[in-house]
């Protein structure tokens, strides 16, 4: 943990929330670990961003209670069920996500894992479209089994006018040099850094975090 914090300047826990496949965590332990984040920054660790990576369910909700959305630092909204919903209902219920004014980022948007599990079908000039007018950042995902958003996308999006995050999805501190495959997808989509949220500054990420995202 100490070489990750001297390559790093800040971090973001961001667990999956209520109605995630995946092992999730209650509105009980979001509020325990959010403490535990705290303390660990006052004992004089990193900046440490609280969040949640949130399940879009079928009619473009989150899972939390909109009243507790309001604590975190960041909130990651992402398709994890229904994934061969038709093309139109996907649209739409991507575009309910991204412009839910709590969200700030598009988690892997396509849900694809390379070898295992083709893309999403939605119309995808509208999602980062509708992603580019609401300020939520499209991730690429740079886990090699995603590269979710692919690099062909990537161009596409930043054509549309979206910002990008670059996140590791990394599940232990080994994977935190995933980043570098995400560097390279950001480099083949000709995305420049200052199109890339985390790619600047401290004050520049929580800039973006902070801006108009109130509920």
């Amino acid at each position: 943990m100490a070489e990750a914090r001297r390559r790093y300047p800040y971090f973001a826990l961001t667990d999956h929330g209520p109605q995630s496949p995946a092992a999730s965590m209650t509105a009980e332990e979001a509020l325990a670990q959010r403490a535990e984040l705290r303390a660990l920054e006052r004992a004089g660790g990193p900046v440490l961003w609280h969040g949640a990576e949130l399940c879009i369910t079928p009619d473009g909700g989150l899972g939390f209670d909109a009243a507790f959305f309001g604590g975190f630092d960041l909130l990651i909204a992402a398709v994890h069920t229904r994934l061969a919903t038709g093309r139109d209902e996907m649209t739409r219920r991507l575009l309910a996500a991204v412009e839910h004014p709590a969200v700030k980022i598009l988690g892997h948007p396509t849900a694809r894992v390379i070898g295992r599990r083709g893309a999403l079908g939605f119309d995808t000039d509208a999602g980062f479209e509708a992603a580019a007018r609401a300020g939520a950042a499209p991730e690429i995902n740079a886990a090699p089994d995603r590269l979710d958003l692919s690099h062909e996308l990537a161009r596409r999006a930043v054509g549309l006018g979206a910002l990008f995050v670059i996140s590791s999805d990394a599940h232990d501190l080994g994977q935190l040099d995933n980043l570098r495959y995400g560097v390279v997808v950001t480099q083949r989509a000709w995305i420049p850094p200052e199109r890339v949220i985390n790619a600047g500054s401290t004050a520049r990420l929580r800039h973006f975090l902070c801006k108009g995202r109130s509920p």
